[in-house]
């Protein structure tokens, strides 16, 4: 092979090489995943994709634990319980939950001093399709004279951004109490 002719394949060779160096990823995939504990409940909505599934496999308790979510995804209960101390949507995403097949799943949120509402939606959109769902907003716990929190909503005087956001309840049943107020 003449000098010309091998550096006439050169060119060919870089850009093959080239083209799988500079191959970019494509956006993350929706996952299913299933949840034993509060860790990896936690984990599974703060570093989820949109479109997640997160199913719940066993029962859940953490009354002391506040549960944040990062991206818009749907909690699936199944025929499990949930009980944490508040769920907070992250800004610009949506919750959806649902009772599973048997639709008996449960989540509860009963949010403790200064936590804000069982169920914050400020800038999110909340989508209830069926299961059993409870959440009371905390209570204004030092009598500032501040009204409790929303049960589900934004939070109060004091207890992070006030917007509701959105909910829509399409099923399942729904309780939630706001915080008691405390005359200063």
């Amino acid at each position: 092979m003449n000098t010309h002719s091998r550096l006439l394949g050169l060119p060919i060779a870089v850009t093959a090489m080239l083209a799988g160096t500079l191959a970019v990823a494509g956006p993350a995939q929706a996952a299913d995943v299933t949840v034993t504990d509060f860790a990896s409940l936690q984990s599974a909505l703060s570093s989820c994709t949109d479109g997640d599934v997160v199913t719940v496999g066993a029962d859940i308790s953490n009354t002391g634990a506040i549960v944040t979510t990062g991206c818009t995804l749907t909690l699936d209960l199944g025929d499990k319980n949930v009980s944490v101390a508040s769920v907070v949507l992250g800004l610009g995403t949506t919750l959806t939950i649902r009772g599973g097949a048997s639709k008996s799943g449960s989540l509860t949120a009963i949010a403790s001093a200064f936590q804000g509402a069982g169920i914050r939606t400020s800038g999110a959109a909340l989508v209830i399709d069926s299961g059993r769902v409870t959440a009371s907003g905390s209570a204004d716990p030092e009598g500032r004279g501040l009204p409790g929190a929303a049960g589900i909503g934004g939070g109060s005087a004091g207890f992070g951004p006030t917007s509701a956001g959105s909910v829509t309840i399409n099923g399942g049943t729904v309780s939630a109490t706001a915080g008691a107020y405390s005359p200063a």
